[in-house]
């Protein structure tokens, strides 16, 4: 019952700050759009492809007003932020690889939610018998995939029957997961430079199957 009136808590202030802010962040998204993505596409010489692509991120209110809380809604900084992690994106994820297979992440159907009323998904882990390379692609490809994921189910939700979808919950199974270095090294890599990308999107993450042997990993994620 504790766990659930923390998350419950924060969920409310959550939606509060991003009904106060949504104006602000509305009138940032403009300014982006039209200052700051010509500017990258002229310096970085996209393709129309690329730039339409860029776009649809700065369309996306979610991501952008969760950019902006973690700049403290402080429009030069959260400006700078944000023209950084386009650049990012741009160098990162766009057209850089194929998509990796992931029948170990299951996104559960809008009616199965937690009970704060966000979007459920499931991964379980599985053991290290793939390139280092090909795993860090699949945890860009999952934290991307949920950001989308979230974008479109608040832009198909017209008559709101739903909060804001501006987070989701994970649940980790760990039932698979060999404790090896490398799977340390991936983990801190994650932490340290993709979650940082894609700020407050993940609610909560329980993990089960937990023993002691994963506290290495459980040390780096707090």
């Amino acid at each position: 019952m504790e766990i659930y009136e923390q998350l419950r808590a924060n969920c409310d202030k959550l939606l509060e700050a991003y009904h106060t802010n949504l104006e602000d962040v509305q009138k940032l998204q403009e300014t982006l759009i039209r200052d700051i993505l010509p500017s990258v596409t002229d310096e970085l010489s996209l393709t129309p492809d690329a730039t339409e692509w860029a776009k649809e991120w700065l369309s996306d209110t979610g991501s952008i007003f969760r950019m902006a809380r973690k700049n403290q809604f402080t429009k030069a900084f959260t400006l700078e932020a944000i023209r950084k992690n386009l650049v990012w994106r741009l160098d990162t994820l766009w057209q850089k690889a194929e998509p990796v297979p992931m029948s170990n992440v299951h996104y559960l159907s809008l009616d199965t939610l937690d009970p704060c009323g966000r979007p459920i998904v499931i991964v379980e882990t599985l053991p290290l018998e793939v390139e280092v390379d090909i795993v860090k692609q699949g945890i860009l490809q999952f934290f991307e995939t949920v950001r989308m994921n979230l974008y479109e189910i608040g832009k198909n939700d017209v008559d709101r029957r739903h909060d804001v979808p501006l987070q989701c919950t994970v649940i980790l199974d760990l039932q698979h997961l060999t404790f090896q270095r490398v799977g340390l090294d991936i983990m801190t890599w994650a932490v340290r430079e993709v979650y940082p990308r894609f700020p407050g999107m993940l609610a909560a993450v329980f993990m089960i199957n937990y023993s002691w042997t994963h506290s290495g990993m459980w040390n780096v994620v707090k």
